[in-house]
């Protein structure tokens, strides 16, 4: 293996190795790629996705096994709620805050276990935390003092026993910041696009989340989802649909159905859904299935590090 291995691996050797890699990814691959035969522009797409899956793989080695669902969308998409509702939590369990403002959004990634359990990883360091914690550095802070700690927090793994029967052995959730927020200042390395960009890419498997009361998809969307150039097929979900009578729900999903056809883009298909109801609309069961073709995956399953032979 290219990184340290075991239960307890040294941090500095770790942090090392993982910078050594990189630089061969990033930099030094490209002395000899010309002479390779390789489809350059190809090459560059896979290199790049292929560094970010090793950036996170260091940190979160036991989610490996699993597929990674991720969701994906705009800010205010109903991301935070669409998973809070799928692992059956009410407002008094949230696991996650559902109105946090761009500056406080750090993404998630929820896992079963049978005791709630909470990390946070900054850089190479784990700090355990409560709910009670969670909830200062994802809202309260900056609610408070305009204190915002998604530049300083690159992730944080929840471990819950929510998790339905038939998923939580199988597959993690992921929840990213919305796409379109371009906060950006000398604090910061990345903008949350090209975060949430790093994080899709990780993904075994996405969903696509839109407000319906913003309507069909957007170009934005569509450019957005061409940018991850993921082969597995993609969910697009409708999120807030008991705020629309149901033949305003229908056309919105029809047409964006119909914008999809044409698009290039792989998709499972489209649904509606309500977080505040729990359920999904038009008679469809599009969610369901979409987790349990993830759940059952075995080809997808999270596995970053063979990539590497398969490329180079």
């Amino acid at each position: 293996s290219l990184l340290p291995q075991g239960q307890n691996p040294d941090h500095s050797e770790q942090r090392q190795a993982l910078s050594t890699v990189r630089d061969i990814l990033s930099r030094r691959i490209w002395d000899v790629l010309p002479h390779t035969g390789v489809d350059l522009g190809n090459a560059a797409s896979q290199l790049e996705m292929l560094v970010s899956q090793l950036q996170e793989s260091h940190k979160i080695r036991l989610l490996q096994g699993r597929s990674i669902i991720g969701m994906g969308g705009q800010f205010s998409a109903g991301k935070s709620g669409f998973i809070n509702s799928l692992l059956g939590a009410h407002d008094q369990k949230a696991l996650l805050m559902e109105d946090q403002t761009p500056t406080t959004s750090i993404p998630t990634y929820l896992t079963y276990g049978r005791d709630t359990e909470i990390n946070a990883y900054c850089g190479m360091r784990v700090v355990p935390m409560d709910l009670e914690r969670l909830q200062a550095i994802t809202y309260d802070f900056y609610r408070k003092y305009k204190i915002g700690f998604s530049r300083y927090v690159s992730n944080i793994v929840i471990h819950t026993a929510d998790f339905p029967e038939h998923l939580k052995e199988r597959v993690v959730l992921l929840d990213t910041p919305g796409y379109n927020n371009s906060r950006e200042d000398e604090t910061s390395r990345l903008s949350d696009r090209e975060i949430a960009l790093d994080q899709l890419r990780i993904a075994d498997f996405v969903i696509w989340l839109a407000d319906i009361n913003n309507g069909t998809i957007t170009q934005d969307d569509l450019s957005f989802i061409h940018e991850l150039d993921k082969s597995t097929p993609i969910l697009f979900v409708f999120t807030k649909a008991d705020q629309k009578i149901e033949e305003q729900v229908d056309n919105t999903v029809r047409e964006t159905e119909n914008t999809l056809k044409d698009s290039g883009i792989n998709v499972f298909g489209v649904t509606a859904y309500s977080s505040h109801e729990h359920q999904e609309y038009l008679g469809r069961h599009l969610i369901n299935d979409f987790l349990n073709t993830a759940a059952d995956s075995q080809s997808h399953r999270h596995d970053p590090l063979p990539q590497i032979d398969a490329l180079i």
